[in-house]
């Protein structure tokens, strides 16, 4: 790919950047763990514990705000896992796995809330990312925390009742509750989430002034992935219950990146007609990191046959590739990465990245450890684009850049990389792209295109 050509202009500069973190890295003595954080088919930490309390504008403490996550270790020897920076505040953990197998691995919390409401993490652990909604009561409302036990224990959840509607791929609203009984023992507050199951998550927060039995009210987030009966677990840590909500078959996901299989496009390059390639989605999935994964293949003549091109997942709005990042920049290692290479469902001005891509780049002075990651930004959101005399409406316009860790915030690399802009059609896929090569400057100018010069979506 481009970027393996243009890699090497970096070499001199990862130098520089990295010298610190090599001599860090080489004096630890201890190679890095290997593994994978667990999760469940949503993408929720499983299990997960959270700790403390979390209250608007009132400093974490170290000892109490913490969070539980799983690891499965494939190989002995040093980690960090680590959630990004949600609403103020942040996760981090760092030791050394003695040995294989499943390990549980302490968060810190860092930080101060600024907002009260549900904060999602995401945790990352090497190539592996999992997600934790972690609860922020409002100000002042936290200086007792509630005893209460669930009715129903340790069976059905007694009397409770859901409303709303739960439909596959219809994202939760306000109205998705599920109201539970419970008798409090002591006043104070409260801050209860469900277990991820397909896809819905169940939380809520307040304060119980009252003793005896009374009700709570749990609002459901995310977006059911099947229909069917849906069971969820309620468990303060005090006593459980469980409740069930049923799913109903919806419509068709909508989608900016189709991946039924036989769907294809032809691009050309630079407005030359005989110059193109040809995509189309294979049949069946296969499966990565617990994931699935539809796969698309590629080809510039037909007779010759076809080859892989890259593995795909829609997640609600969430689109997801896995790829080897490491052979992407050219890597000494390979670094196999899930992450998040389109969002339908959020405002133009979002901007996200991808999990770090840590590795090294070997030349004849020595090694130098690099952490890289993408940046994408949705630059224009539901407008409308002509590609090749058609017009298409409903576009996602998203521009893709890349960083560098200088040892202590990240840099943007436009001006040695240069970046991409992709257009994506509703229900058609990938309309366009254009390709800005490095000359130095944060605004380099368009180099290559590449163009939709027809389409073909298997419903």
């Amino acid at each position: 790919m481009k970027i393996q050509s243009l890699f090497l202009c970096l070499v001199g500069t990862l130098i520089f950047l990295s010298a610190c973190q090599k001599e860090k890295s080489f004096e630890s003595g201890t190679s890095p763990s290997a593994g994978l954080l667990q999760s469940d088919v949503s993408g929720d930490c499983l299990p997960k514990t959270i700790n403390g309390v979390y209250e608007e504008g009132k400093v974490l403490v170290a000892d109490s705000n913490t969070i539980d996550v799983t690891v499965n270790v494939t190989q002995a020897g040093s980690y960090t896992v680590y959630t990004d920076t949600v609403n103020g505040f942040y996760f981090r953990g760092t030791g050394t796995f003695s040995g294989t197998g499943t390990k549980t691995v302490k968060l810190t919390g860092n930080g101060t809330p600024v907002n009260d409401g549900i904060s999602n993490f995401t945790v990352t652990y090497t190539t592996s990312q999992c997600i934790v909604p972690v609860t922020v009561v409002p100000a002042g409302s936290s200086s007792t925390q509630a005893v209460y036990t669930l009715s129903g224990s340790p069976n059905v959840c007694m009397n409770f009742a859901v409303a709303g509607t739960y439909v596959v791929n219809a994202a939760m609203t306000p109205a998705n509750t599920v109201t539970i009984n419970i008798n409090v023992t002591t006043a104070g507050t409260y801050s209860l989430t469900t277990a991820t199951s397909n896809g819905i998550t169940f939380s809520g927060t307040g304060t119980l002034t009252a003793l005896g039995a009374q009700t709570i009210v749990l609002t459901a987030s995310g977006v059911p992935v099947a229909a069917g009966p849906t069971n969820f677990v309620v468990d303060p840590g005090t006593s459980v219950c469980s409740f069930t909500i049923d799913v109903t078959a919806g419509t068709a996901l909508s989608t900016y990146f189709p991946l039924t299989a036989g769907s294809n496009w032809s691009y050309i390059f630079d407005q030359v007609q005989d110059d193109s390639v040809f995509m189309r989605m294979k049949p069946g999935t296969v499966s990565l990191a617990g994931n699935q994964y539809s796969v698309m293949e590629y080809t510039f003549d037909a007779a010759t046959g076809f080859d892989d091109f890259g593995n795909y997942r829609q997640v609600g709005g969430d689109y997801h590739t896995y790829a080897d990042m490491g052979d992407y920049f050219g890597l000494d290692n390979p670094v196999n990465i899930d992450y998040i290479f389109l969002k339908d469902n959020v405002a133009a001005g979002t901007n996200w990245q991808s999990g770090p891509i840590d590795g090294t780049i070997t030349d004849s002075t020595g090694v130098f450890p690099v952490s890289l990651r993408i940046s994408f930004t949705i630059d224009q959101k539901d407008v409308s684009v002509t590609v090749g005399g058609t017009t298409y409406n409903n576009v996602i316009v998203v521009t893709e850049k890349y960083e560098i860790f200088d040892g202590a915030a990240w840099q943007s690399l436009t001006e040695l990389l240069g970046y991409y802009k992709t257009y994506y059609a509703k229900d058609i896929g990938l309309i366009k792209q254009d390709s800005y090569d490095p000359d130095g400057t944060a605004n380099p100018p368009v180099s290559f295109q590449m163009d939709v010069r027809r389409h073909q979506i298997v419903p």
